[in-house]
């Protein structure tokens, strides 16, 4: 298992996920696998530890070994989950369609001269459904992206742009400023949201581009930087998603822009077992929560009852064939 997480390739986990797609190659292993894993070597292994030197009492390793157990639950809760595509709730995916609605339509009726000066488009996760032709959001994506570029001496606070937002939507829908993060949210209760990160124009190593200090992604040649000839003029575009088609921009150089943000093997789907966790965690159904919760409980139980059973008897947990005998 040390070798399966060492070298990146998880035989027992599934397929092998492409490094070029991983953002932090020195944490690699922990994006693609499942963590999980760690706590079944672990437990496990305290509990053979102690067991065979004698160094705690029965209690104190059928504990180890029961928790062990609960990481055997959760490592297949997670891989399930990951095969069935890390959905998120159905309430959270209906509410981050609407807000991907609303935001499009905000964008559409603002004056021509207010587009001109702030070109906006479809980016990240979002835009890779676009270039996949997709007529749905990916299932594992909790939220959705537009891009936003000002000038840099324009307000900082962002002060105009979420004045506009809170007079378009609806009350239930509320909108969030996160200046440090150069972040404006629409948020909906149930959890879905939609992401509008604000760009500034800037020139940076005499390169004219638009840059968001918050924004870290391995693969960009200009730390935080995209080539303003990528993304302006932006192209509109009608997208048929869900139960209706949407007008919405997309960037000038779709193929360029996508490269410099996840590398040339953008078209390839892609999902982390580490989203997943997060996903299982945060935004998955109560379904799928709730089984595995209840099942782990149980496991738990068994587990502890059986091996405290079973080290009382004073018989190994691991008895060698060779010995099978003389200790009968």
């Amino acid at each position: 298992t040390v070798s399966v997480l060492y070298w990146r390739r998880p035989i027992i986990m599934g397929i092998r996920i492409p490094v070029d797609h991983v953002n932090a190659e020195n944490i690699g292993w922990l994006v693609e696998n499942n963590v999980f894993i760690l706590g079944i070597m672990l437990f496990w292994g305290c509990a053979v530890a102690l067991h065979v030197k004698r160094m705690a009492s029965p209690r104190v390793v059928a504990g180890c070994f029961a928790f062990g157990s609960v990481f055997v639950v959760a490592t297949l809760a997670i891989e399930h989950y990951y095969y069935s595509e890390c959905p998120i709730s159905s309430e959270k995916m209906e509410a981050t369609y609407r807000i991907l609605r609303e935001n499009s339509r905000f964008f559409q009726k603002q004056s021509e001269e207010w587009k001109l000066q702030h070109p906006h488009f479809l980016a990240d996760g979002t835009l890779l459904c676009v270039v996949r032709k997709y007529k749905t959001l990916m299932p594992w994506d909790q939220d959705t992206d537009f891009y936003i570029v000002y000038d840099v001496d324009e307000d900082p606070n962002a002060e105009d742009l979420v004045k506009r937002l809170r007079e378009h939507h609806a009350n239930d829908l509320e909108v969030v400023y996160h200046p440090a993060r150069h972040l404006v949210q629409v948020r909906h209760a149930s959890g879905g949201h939609g992401d509008m990160w604000l760009w500034a124009r800037r020139e940076i190593d005499g390169v004219k581009c638009i840059n968001n200090p918050d924004f870290t992604y391995r693969h960009l040649k200009i730390p935080g930087c995209f080539r303003y000839e990528w993304v302006a003029p932006t192209k509109v575009i009608n997208w048929n998603v869900g139960p209706e088609s949407l007008t919405v921009d997309i960037p000038n150089d779709t193929a360029s822009f996508l490269t410099d943000l996840f590398g040339p093997r953008y078209m390839e789907p892609y999902r982390s077992r580490m989203q997943c966790t997060e996903n299982f965690a945060v935004h998955a159904g109560s379904h799928w929560r709730y089984g595995y919760v209840f099942l782990g409980i149980l496991t738990m139980y068994v587990a502890y009852t059986y091996s405290l059973q079973y080290i009382e008897n004073k018989r190994a947990l691991i008895i060698p064939l060779w010995r099978r005998q003389a200790i009968k």
